[in-house]
């Protein structure tokens, strides 16, 4: 939260040693990776997350968070499709999907989408912010 994410990484790795097969290590060094824009390192990690746990939550949101930047966009939407499957209603899951629609330049998809979100959660700002931006 602070900023400090080569500290916040460290800590992390040093977990992961430690405790190879942890997925919650693994996870909470995704974020301070995230941050830092190293979405390559960050898709690695996730994989590995996935050999581990195929159904992991946060393993596949993240991975779909670090393939969208790297325009990696039909891998990024098999994996959230994949996992609305699951949880149909996720918000998060629908505001990644969302996002990646954008990025495919599918805008009425992603408008549905952001809808949607904002039915399920109306505070959402990252909706609002989109569908403002989308607004003629």
């Amino acid at each position: 939260m602070k900023g400090n994410f080569a500290n916040s990484e460290l800590h992390y790795q040093r977990a992961i040693q430690i405790a190879p097969q942890s997925i919650e290590a693994k996870l909470g060094c995704l974020l301070p990776m995230m941050a830092q824009q190293r979405f390559e390192e960050t898709e690695v990690l996730a994989r590995q997350i996935l050999q581990i746990d195929a159904a992991s939550y946060y393993g596949n949101l993240r991975l779909a968070q670090a393939l969208r930047p790297q325009n990696k966009l039909e891998q990024a939407a098999f994996v959230v499709n994949a996992m609305l499957v699951l949880y149909p209603t996720d918000v998060p899951y629908l505001t990644e999907l969302a996002l990646i629609e954008i990025d495919r330049e599918r805008p009425d998809s992603a408008r549905n989408i952001l809808l949607n979100i904002q039915i399920l959660d109306p505070e959402n700002v990252t909706a609002r912010q989109k569908l403002s931006e989308m607004a003629p």
